[in-house]
């Protein structure tokens, strides 16, 4: 190929071009560039000049690029706290290489059109960092550094503090790219995450701020982190305008903002401000998603006190997945090896936790966890398992592994969904005590189980450690458990289990599996995993439920049973109606300590199918006590129990109105019996029912020999039901008949001596002829009454016509 002079030329100049020549000043603010500066290893474009006002320093770029392999820096005045650099062009910026500062001032990025951070983006600076699309910076003074404005004049820049970020019609979006954080665990759901060695990224130094605020903000395998500082990102629609203040660090008001646009993290993309305490993290956007095992996390290595994680989403958050070793699940959570941490903050409508995805606070020390507050305002589900490693659950979870309590979990929301192996629980492993976890829903549904050694979908406060496990407190509308599901604050070694309080509006549904706040021997394969004794050692806690209904069927518990060596607790019910159905139980049974108590006090109680109400002392205890205050019971093939092996039997009292029992048994057995006691109204039995006659008689000898009686055609009826009975034939009179009262008889003719023989004179009558009908009343001597339509009659004889 033949090279022409201009093709040569052309060739010159371009290798005379700086390594950053997509560096362009637009002239306004007498902005100059140094080309070609080694800093600390780079080949730099050194920025020098620009507009300073006091503390304040501004530059103006038409084009702002960062080449890879190279650098940018800023030239620091040393008083000068706070840069200022604007883009007026109308490309974004594209960050392949270093950016840095030259002193300790915070660097502002303004660009309109769009920040994208790739792989080999990387930040040098000791001050805080914000990079925008917002089109103008205010001030305090009401002046405004806006990239619209390309004017020189000074009189737009100002020594006061920036107070806002004001953004445009149709601002840009933000965007940090790379390969994804080395993070591991030795357990994905207990252990901390080890950093394998992150060294790329956007990274700020210990304390400080590192912000993005735009239009949408994306990090797609990207990278943050802000050793004991602030990582915040902030997602806007047009024309919104964000609140700023900037001290030790930064803040961010998003009151004013009406619409929110979405924060996106994938393929193992990472936020970490871990740290010698102080750390945080803020997300405000409209749909915030962290999946592929991204994750952000504050974890406490010093023996400050940590910082909160805010999530902020208008419409959903969404946690789903796992990273590519199948360890790190996608993952907002905090943990501390040292000192106290911060809690987590989740606002939003819809809360969706999937395939793993966790929230969740751990304590590794004797520092407390942090609390968890969630507030869904439509709904929140918990669902499922990784699907490449099933012993990652879903979760929102805070646990302690040494002596600091776990923090506690706060849930309201309208919907509550814990489904398929998903979990929300607080738990201790330690000799610390499990958290609380506190719950408001209008509806709560926990349902089905995963293929897993974890397994069922839980709403749990347990312990598996020397520490008391905490307490499960549900205020609701309804409440469902199936399938597997269940709700526990249970103790499986030497802490006692918690106590549960539910209080549900319309109905409690225990479908299947339990409601235990009972001391539990776990199988061998969990207490070889946990280093768990035998048997435990701790009392059982206490369970109260009130609600409209309480239905417990499918062989499913609600108890409060001991398994070890302690006493079981107490079962309080009330509601209007309680039904136990195939093999459902009430039971505070215990194998070695005494048994418990249950109260229940409802309308109606309904026991069927092999269901069971019992408070069983199995070994050297004694049996517990059941009080039933029920307005009517009853019982099929099932059994109310208080007995006892070794020592006496409990108390069984049932005070009610109607006890309906088929095929069932109460009893309160030992070695020495407890006492049942039945009570039902004081009804009194004095002169309340008549005497029936004794004497029944054959149906056959009442019927009289008619004609009419052995037609075929159907005939009329006339039955009376008396206190004296029916003749035992219709020939014999001889019956005796008694009025309850004296009655007054108006129309005798004709007083008759009892037993007197007479003969009423009959006309002969056929079939067909006319019924004349009765029209006198005589009254014999003995009170008894006859019927008369004729005053001939002969009371020597008594003759009755006879069929022909």
């Amino acid at each position: 190929m033949q090279i022409t002079p201009v093709s040569f030329l052309a060739i010159c100049l371009f290798m005379l071009q700086p390594a950053t020549a997509q560096v362009i000043p637009d002239g306004s603010m007498n902005t100059t560039l140094a080309p070609n500066i080694n800093i600390n290893g780079v080949l730099t474009d050194r920025v020098d000049g620009g507009a300073q006002v006091g503390s304040n320093l501004f530059h103006s770029f038409s084009s702002f690029n960062i080449n890879p392999s190279s650098g940018v820096y800023f030239t620091n005045p040393t008083d000068v706290t706070n840069i200022f650099a604007r883009v007026t062009g109308t490309s974004s910026s594209n960050i392949n290489g270093t950016l840095g500062v030259l002193g300790g001032a915070n660097l502002f990025l303004m660009n309109p059109n769009g920040i994208v951070f790739n792989s080999g983006a990387n930040l040098d600076l000791n001050g805080s960092f914000l990079a925008t699309t917002a089109s103008n910076i205010s001030f305090a003074d009401g002046k405004v550094f806006a990239t619209q404005n390309t004017s020189s004049s000074v009189s737009i820049l100002t020594q006061s503090v920036p107070i806002g970020l004001g953004f445009g019609s149709n601002p840009g979006k933000i965007s940090v790219n790379g390969a994804g954080h080395q993070l591991t665990a030795q357990d994905p759901n207990f252990a901390p995450y080890i950093n394998m060695g992150n060294t790329t990224g956007l990274h700020a130094k210990p304390g400080k701020t590192l912000a993005l605020v735009g239009s949408q903000v994306n990090l797609d395998g990207g990278i943050l982190t802000a050793p004991q500082g602030q990582i915040k990102l902030g997602s806007v629609s047009s024309n919104s305008t964000v609140g700023l203040k900037i001290d030790n660090r930064f803040s961010f008001g998003y009151e004013n903002v009406s619409s929110f646009e979405n924060i996106s993290l994938s393929r193992s993309s990472l936020l970490d401000a871990t740290g010698n305490g102080g750390g945080s993290i803020q997300l405000n956007g409209r749909s915030v998603s962290l999946t592929d095992g991204s994750v952000a996390s504050v974890q406490n290595i010093g023996v400050q006190k940590a910082g909160d994680i805010r999530v902020n989403a208008s419409e959903t958050l969404e946690l789903k997945g796992t990273a590519p070793n199948n360890i790190v699940r996608s993952t907002i959570g905090n943990n501390t090896v040292a000192g106290s941490i911060g809690d987590i903050y989740v606002n939003t409508k819809q809360l969706i936790i999937e395939d793993g995805g966790a929230i969740g606070s751990r304590s590794y020390s004797q520092s407390n966890g942090g609390n968890v507050y969630i507030n869904a305002t439509e709904s929140t589900k918990v669902a499922g398992v990784s699907p490449v490693n099933p012993a990652a659950f879903s979760s929102i979870a805070s646990i302690t592994l040494d002596r600091g309590k776990s923090g506690d979990i706060f849930v309201n929301t309208p919907n509550l969904f814990v489904l398929d192996g998903g979990a929300i629980s607080a738990t201790s492993f330690g000799r610390g005590n499990g958290g609380n976890v506190n719950v408001n829903a209008s509806n709560i549904e926990v349902n089905g189980t995963a293929k897993t050694i974890f397994g069922v979908s839980t709403i749990s406060s347990s312990n598996l450690g020397l520490g008391n496990a905490g307490n499960i407190n549900f205020n609701t509308n309804s409440l469902t458990i199936a399938n597997g599901g269940n709700i526990n604050t249970a103790s499986s070694s030497n802490g006692n289990a918690g106590s549960i309080t539910i209080n549900a509006n319309q109905d409690v549904q225990v479908l299947d599996n339990s409601i235990l706040a009972s001391s539990v021997a776990l199988n061998r394969s969990f207490q070889s995993a946990f280093n768990l004794p035998e048997f435990p050692s701790g009392n059982s806690g206490h369970i109260t439920i009130n609600t409209g209904i309480l239905t417990i069927a499918n062989a499913a518990r609600v108890g409060v049973n001991n398994s070890g060596t302690g006493s079981a607790g107490t079962v309080t019910i009330n509601a209007g109606a309680v039904k136990l159905d195939n093999q459902g139980a009430l039971s505070a049974v215990t194998a070695s300590g005494n048994g418990g108590n249950i109260a229940l006090i409802s309308q109606n109680l309904l026991l069927r199918r092999d269901s069971s109400i019992s408070t069983d002392a199995r070994g050297p205890g004694n049996g517990g006590n059941i009080n039933l205050n029920i307005g009517t019971i009853a019982l099929t093939e099932s059994l109310i129990s208080a007995n006892a092996v070794q020592q006496k039997g409990g108390n069984i009292t049932i005070n009610t109105q109607g006890l309906f029992n088929f095929n069932s048994s109460i009893t309160a057995t030992g070695a020495s019996n407890g006492e049942i006691k039945i009570i039902t109204p004081d009804i009194k039995q004095d002169n309340s029912l008549q005497q029936q006659a004794s004497n029944f008689i054959n149906a056959e000898q009442a019927v009289a020999s008619s004609c009419l009686v052995n037609r075929n055609a159907a005939q009329s009826r006339f039955v009376v039901t008396g206190n004296g009975g029916l003749p035992q034939t219709p020939d014999n009179q001889e019956v005796q008949y008694t009025l309850t009262k004296p009655q007054a008889i108006n129309t005798i003719n004709t007083v008759l001596t009892k037993n007197t023989n007479f003969t009423i004179r009959t006309s002969s009558w056929k079939l067909g002829d006319k019924i004349n009908e009765a029209t006198q009343l005589v009254k014999t001597s003995d009170g008894r009454i006859l019927l008369n339509n004729t005053s001939n009659y002969d009371v020597n004889t008594v003759q009755l016509s006879q069929c022909s």
